[in-house]
């Protein structure tokens, strides 16, 4: 293949079909295993607005496979516009547009990015008010909280040596969730059940879904919850002190703190 730089009009989304190959080196390294082409071209899944679907997608993929013989993805994942929060397009002349850095100023950029990735339904459009950013924003803090208690108070009467063992390296086994008191088993198979449901949802591009049990989770089970049961076991005066018991609390703490934050990452 020869290419030629046209000299005349550049089409625009005639020249962006050919991104997902002319991106990794095409047409250089088509017979090189090693080379970035063949590592990295064709893709899986594809994430994009549905109002550019045959300006840019289709173009995609007609070019792909006139140019290398396969599909540049297998996967289309369409996502909504972001509107005002009336339903209606975002237009400076009408003065309803959002700037993200005026939101993040004034919400955080954690609030803005979980609003839209959790407001995100196949398919439909995502009205953007400022109520749902502002009750993200409590989710955040809400989260900062949490990981502040369990940094700063929960784990204040640990040794090294159980801080090093309290690192989370995959699902806690059956035997140990055995051994723990009843409050302790609820929540971890409340979190394990949370774990499966989230990674169907993500799997199935259930993104909005799967960010609504996360928020839920933490929140009303959470911290809620078990932050309130696990100072029974941590503090003399609320009714703990034992040791066993308070290193198991830690346990299940650190357990479900690392966990979640790994669901929502």
């Amino acid at each position: 293949i020869i290419l030629r730089q046209e000299e005349d009009v550049l089409d625009t989304w005639f020249s962006s079909g050919l991104w997902p190959f002319a991106t990794v080196g095409w047409p250089h390294g088509e017979d090189d295993p090693n080379s970035d082409l063949n590592r990295f071209y064709p893709g899986t899944c594809l994430e994009t607005g549905y109002d550019i679907l045959f300006f840019w997608v289709a173009r995609m993929a007609m070019m792909g496979l006139e140019l290398t013989g396969k599909a540049p993805f297998d996967v289309v994942y369409l996502h909504g516009l972001v509107r005002a929060a009336d339903g209606s397009k975002m237009s400076k002349t009408k003065g309803n547009v959002i700037d993200p850095l005026d939101t993040v100023a004034q919400y955080g950029a954690d609030s803005l990015r979980y609003s839209l990735v959790t407001g995100v339904t196949p398919g439909q459009d995502i009205p953007l008010n400022m109520d749902k950013l502002e009750a993200n924003r409590n989710f955040a803090n809400k989260l900062w909280n949490a990981c502040k208690f369990v940094t700063d108070n929960a784990l204040k009467g640990a040794d090294e040596a159980e801080l090093a063992a309290l690192g989370v390296s995959g699902p806690m086994t059956q035997k140990e969730f055995d051994k723990l008191s009843l409050p302790e088993r609820y929540i971890v198979s409340k979190c394990h059940e949370l774990v499966a449901s989230v990674t169907n949802d993500i799997e199935n591009y259930q993104l909005g879904m799967a960010g609504s049990k996360i928020y839920e989770f933490l929140w009303d089970q959470f911290a809620d919850w078990y932050i309130e049961i696990s100072k029974t076991r941590l503090y003399e005066g609320a009714g703990g002190g034992g040791v066993e018991e308070a290193k198991a609390s830690r346990r299940v703490l650190v357990y479900i703190l690392d966990t979640s934050l790994r669901l929502l990452h």
